[in-house]
């Protein structure tokens, strides 16, 4: 046994702590030890209960050879028994673990310890177990760990309670103080390596004894610990490995065996899981009323009583509501005496609008024990069936409820430390599923809360553990509750689950649930005050017959003003007759080799759009000499520096990218700023100066144009000590290491210049992280997440949307936390469902928010607020100031809206079905249109100049009178827009609760004008906060004067004729009417439905022989950059691989022997027969 095998020989000496050889107790029997592991042990939600054998392991890379090697060592190994039943301890330096022992000789009696010396020569280098103290090694099962005072008599004292305390809990527990164990096997497990969040599951399995093939490969499965998910149902199988049939038994891993038989009995082992998706529950008879002894009582018969119907009404209506355990979170909640009449009047007031509603399904959330009693005591609420009768035992902060006029069977799960009540509507009380149409089953959920923002992967866990394992098979689902989150990447659990409120509502209707704009209970704990939620939702399962006929949000206040609840109800009525609900996308297939985005397809894309040169930098670098001339002869003679910040630095700029230029000296700004005023001046071959900020002004710049690129370039006074570090790192950038080195950067006390200085240790820092010699991934990357981010109008650092620089961190955060680059969606996926208001997004983990009123206070949420903005990306180096201080809840919602759109259009099943190329150009679909379709009120600004005024500001900002010079208004025009745009941060905060701002960083009508998106609210309350907005934020401002510029802002109506302009841009201009007020020929053909997209036209024109020749068909197209252009039809490629390629969302028209027959933007269809 002790010889060394061939794969010994051929492994590694690396070991990991994320992996080890451990047994593992049944899991029937890990409820008292849960019980106790509870808050006690650091380790709850990561580890099992377990024994540990060999720990730390072999990395899990080589668990297939490891698993064989221990196979072979433990083949003659017999099982045995352990039984647990005294508590013992370890003492540390300044803690102590506490675990289950054996009594009266401890488990290094038992055979676990043999099993460690007989798998220690097959792997010597995992000797830490053996090898931490003199007695060698101790197996055990820890329990939890307490820290220990300083004296030593002290923390005696303090082992010796804790032992007895956990001896007590132990003792009082399920076990009464003894369990035995059968250990007939062993199990390789591993983690996440960089996660330590991700539970451990089991990978390999190694059963003691020899055992044949074909017992051997049934006991194998796949399994995950949920995280300390609770005390029953803690395992989760995904299926028995090997198992090619899709109804194949998962296996309980930690089921007992009993000894090596010579008889195959797996088909009968006792502890065999259900299959996947199947339920383990029995459903059991709901409670009704029985007037004549005034109780509730279960029903006699398993299903429904003779009177009731065999089936469900072709029409379904469901409530679902949480109604808050209690409005008082100070008071006491005894089991069924409590006697608080605020909140039993709220309770019963809550029965009256649940009666008023007429819902043939109730699913309720955090209904306590003397919350049931008081609904079920509502004369009309005691004519439905109930889930749980006024007697029955509810947890403290209540537990879900399910009411119903019709007969039902139910049960009761535990998801990890939530309960979910299931009600199945005419089908098997079994619960063992049925193909009847008739059948149904509702499911009223509650996920986990989440004060802290950290509870994302619990509430994971939980719906996955109800959609594995207890919904019953080959029957509809609706999963109706309060999930506790918006989170995307949650609901992406339910891939065979459609929203009902989405299906039937736009995206601009928000269906808020929770709204602690308005509702004071919900205002009480929300994380955030100034930012609804839609947390209660109401899933239908796809393809299953039933369809959604409608979804409303309801009230949570009575018509006296008084609030029942932190939620609103939602009501839903399903029809059997209603069009059947679509199923959405599938998982992503990590075998679907079309689902990944290569380098080269990547670079395509960008070299058709962004005309991106893979490597040329010429145009660039001239302009960085010419700069650094141009700042050598302003401060001649003293020694300068110069440089490159921003895109350029980073080395993810394109062609058209602008160039910042960083110049420093020990000369005083002001010295500087003069100098450069004389250059100018004198002029510099190579530089024109487009314009000049300088005295009086708060943040000088002068920008030039040399070689095509326009150059901004800005100052810092720094000592030569400072100017030396810079060039030195400087000039070390191009460093191949990939850690990230922190610059050590003198402090600086002017503030701007620290800003400034942080501008260019930033750019030096992701260089460093992401080498372009090695790869061009991150910064093409980099390139289509801001041209996505511009198309989509999300796009712009004065706006509120996080600019280049933050686009640049937010890539790099991903990719440094395992973001796959050939999944485009992850990125997507993981800012849509990430939690601003707990977290900045920066390189470095951990990072929380910075500003004024950040603190997580769960009564009085965050404050939003110009120093605390909601959205924060920070920089690499300290002082780690935030790249999006202008966010607002505004800007930060629409941010959400399109990253979750990128998201769906990125959906796995949506690129396995097509071409990349297509998937691309829709990702970074122009969203003007779909801007101006959307708002009927915009807040239109408008910006000009003042003939003659007073040129001082900007140094040459105004338009002196009779100029001519038209490059220089559209500069000024651009510097005033500029100002604006960075104080529009002041109207969001200052519109009223419920309004919504969308701005939209194109400028419209020649650059002059800005829109903002207004919904939510009637236009006329904008116009008061809007008025003082101007006067007290931009007019009266430092930096603007009435002689430099003029400002107009007013609220319009799309329809007003001012606006007009906006329905040329779309399309939508009026029918042309004749004097008898008929429609016009020029309106025949316009289709009011639907209309026939392009590429069915197109393939009717290629085969149908009616519209021959194809000669006489021509295709208009948009092109990027040339506009609109026409092809021959003949000649349009459709095939993703040719270079001609065009994809049909980009066509605009079609015309047969020159004559349109149909166009996109005018809705023009002429190509039915009749048409023809």
């Amino acid at each position: 046994m002790a010889s060394t095998s061939t794969g010994h020989a051929e492994r590694s000496s690396i070991k990991t702590v994320t992996t080890a050889l451990v047994a593992i107790p049944p899991s029937h029997s890990w409820a008292p030890i849960q019980a106790i592991r509870m808050g006690r042990d650091k380790s709850y939600r990561r580890w099992p209960p377990h024994v540990n054998i060999l720990y730390p392991f072999v990395p899990r890379s080589e668990f297939a050879s490891a698993a064989t090697t221990a196979r072979d060592a433990l083949a003659q190994f017999q099982p045995f028994t352990v039984t647990l039943n005294t508590i013992s301890s370890f003492q540390h330096a300044r803690t102590a673990t506490l675990f289950l022992d054996s009594a009266p000789s401890d488990l290094s009696s038992t055979p676990l310890k043999q099993i460690n010396s007989l798998l220690l020569p097959h792997f010597p280098h995992c000797s830490d177990l053996s090898s931490r103290s003199d007695f060698g090694f101790r197996p055990h099962l820890s329990l939890g760990q307490v820290t220990l005072p300083g004296t030593q008599r002290k923390a005696r004292e303090t082992v010796e309670r804790a032992e007895e305390e956990f001896s007590q809990l132990w003792e009082s527990g399920h076990a009464k103080g003894s369990l035995e164990w059968l250990v007939d096997r062993v199990y390789l497990i591993a983690r996440h390596e960089s996660d330590k969040a991700v539970p451990f599951e089991i990978v390999e399995e190694i059963l003691l004894g020899r055992r044949d093939a074909a017992t051997l490969q049934k006991s194998v499965c796949s399994w995950k610990y949920l995280g300390g998910s609770g005390t029953d149902g803690s395992v989760e199988g995904e299926g028995a490995t090997g198992a090619s049939s899709s109804n194949a038994k998962v296996v309980d891993p930690t089921h007992q065996l009993g000894p090596p038989s010579d008889e195959d009995s797996s088909s009968s082992e006792p502890d065999a899981r259900p299959a996947s998706g199947s339920s383990p529950r029995a459903f059991l008879p709901s409670f009704t009323f029985d007037s004549s002894s005034a109780t509730w009582s279960s029903s006699s018969q398993q299903h429904h009583s003779p009177a009731a119907p065999t089936s469900l009404p072709p029409t379904v209506s469901l409530l679902s509501w949480n109604v808050l355990y209690c409005t008082n979170p100070q008071a006491q909640l005894p089991p069924a005496d409590f006697a608080d009449p605020v909140e039993t009047d709220r309770m019963a007031k809550v029965a009256e609008a649940i009666a008023a509603s007429g819902a043939d399904v109730v699913a309720l959330q955090e209904v306590t024990q003397w919350g049931t009693g008081i609904l079920l005591s509502n004369p009309v609420l005691r004519q439905y069936h109930s889930s749980h009768p006024p007697t029955a035992t509810r947890p403290l902060r209540g537990g879900p409820l399910v009411l119903s006029r019709l007969p039902f069977v139910h049960c009761t799960v535990d998801i990890g430390g939530k309960e979910a009540v299931g009600a199945r509507f005419s089908g098997e009380a079994t619960g063992e599923g049925s193909s009847s149409d008739s059948a149904l089953e509702v499911w009223s959920v509650h996920l986990t809360s989440d004060f802290r923002g950290f509870m994302g992967k619990k509430r994971m866990a939980q719906l996955h553990h109800l959609t594995s394992h207890h919904l019953t098979p080959n029957t509809p689902h609706i999963l109706a509750g309060d999930f506790n989150s918006d989170d995307p990447s949650l609901f992406a659990l339910l891939p065979r689950f459609v929203d009902s409120w989405r299906s039937k509502h736009s995206a601009s209707d928000g269906g808020w649930t929770f709204d602690p704009r308005g509702n004071p209970l919900a205002r009480a704990v929300a994380r955030a005050v100034d930012i609804p939620r839609r947390y209660d939702r109401v899933f239908l399962e796809g393809g299953v017959g039933w369809g959604v006929k409608s979804c409303e949000v309801g009230s949570a206040a009575t018509s006296d003003g008084l609030w029942l609840s932190d939620h609103t109800p939602i009501f839903t009525t399903f029809d059997r007759n209603a069009p059947a609900t679509p199923i959405a996308s599938t998982p992503f297939d990590p075998s679907d080799s079309t689902s990944v985005l290569s380098p080269e397809t990547l670079a395509a894309f960008l070299t058709e759009n962004l005309r991106i040169p893979p490597t040329d930098d010429t145009r660039h670098a001239a302009a960085l000499d010419a700069v650094r001339r141009l700042v050598n002869t302003a401060l001649y003679p003293a020694e300068s520096q110069a440089w490159a910040v921003g895109s350029f630095a980073m080395g993810v700029h394109s062609p058209d990218s602008d160039l910042d230029v960083l110049a420093a000296s020990g000369e005083s700004e002001d010295a500087f700023w003069a100098g450069m005023r004389v250059a100018v001046d004198l002029g510099v071959p190579g530089i024109q100066v487009l314009r000049f900020v300088g005295e009086g002004a708060r943040v000088r710049v002068v920008t030039v144009l040399c070689e095509g690129v326009k150059c901004d370039v800005s100052y810092v006074c720094a000592a030569e000590g400072v100017i030396q570090t810079l060039d030195s790192a400087v000039a070390s950038s191009e460093s191949s290491s990939d850690d990230l080195t922190p610059l050590t950067v003198p402090k600086i006390p002017d503030h701007l210049s620290t800003s400034a200085i942080t501008a260019l240790t930033d750019a030096l820092v992701l260089p460093r992280l992401f080498p372009r010699e090695s790869s061009s991934l991150f910064p093409n990357l980099v390139r289509l997440i801001k041209f996505w981010a511009a198309r989509r109008g999300v796009y712009s650092a004065r706006l509120g949307f996080p600019g280049g620089s933050a686009v640049a961190v937010m890539v790099a955060a991903w990719l440094r936390t395992g973001g796959d680059p050939s999944d485009l969606g992850g990125f997507f996926r993981k800012y849509a469902s990430w939690d601003y208001l707990a977290r900045a997004i920066a390189i470095q983990e951990g990072s929380g928010r910075t500003g004024t009123g950040s603190g997580r206070d769960a009564a009085n949420g965050v404050s939003i607020s110009k120093d605390n903005p909601p959205l924060q990306v920070r920089t690499p180096t300290p002082p780690h100031v935030n790249l999006v201080r202008n966010s607002t809840v505004h800007t930060l919602r629409v941010l959400q809206e399109e990253l979750a759109r990128a998201e769906r259009i990125l959906s796995p099943r949506v690129v396995s079905d097509g071409s990349w190329v297509e998937v691309l150009d829709a990702l970074c679909e122009d969203g003007t249109t779909g801007f101006l379709r959307r708002f009927d009120a915009f807040v239109r600004i408008r910006f000009g100049l003042r003939r003659g005024g007073n040129s001082k500001r900007a140094g040459s900002a105004a338009v002196k009178e009779g100029s001519s010079d038209g490059a220089q208004e559209t500069r000024s025009i651009e510097d005033i827009a500029a100002f604006v745009e960075a104080k529009l941060v002041g109207l969001c905060l200052a519109l009223p609760v419920g309004s919504w701002a969308r701005p939209w960083p194109e400028r419209f009508e020649g650059g002059k004008t800005l829109l903002v998106g207004i919904e939510g609210g009637p236009s006329a309350a904008v116009a008061e906060p809007l008025a003082r907005w101007l006067k007290a934020e931009v007019k009266t401002a430092d930096g603007f004067t009435s002689s430099w510029g003029d400002v107009e802002a007013v609220v319009v109506s799309k329809t007003d004729p001012s606006m007009s302009w906006i329905s040329d841009l779309l399309g939508d201009a009026p029918a042309p009417v004749t004097s008898k007020g008929k429609v016009g020929d020029g309106e025949r053909g316009k289709v009011k439905g639907r209309l026939r997209p392009a590429d069915e036209i197109f393939n009717r024109i290629l085969w149908d022989p009616s519209l021959a020749p194809l000669s006489s068909w021509t295709i208009g197209y948009e092109d990027r950059f040339a506009g609109v252009q026409e092809k021959l039809v003949s000649e349009f490629s459709r095939e993703a691989t040719d270079e001609t390629f065009i994809p049909m969302h980009r066509v605009r028209y079609f015309k047969r022997n020159g004559q349109i027959v149909w166009d996109r933007a005018l809705r023009i269809d002429k190509t039915g027969e009749k048409d023809m």
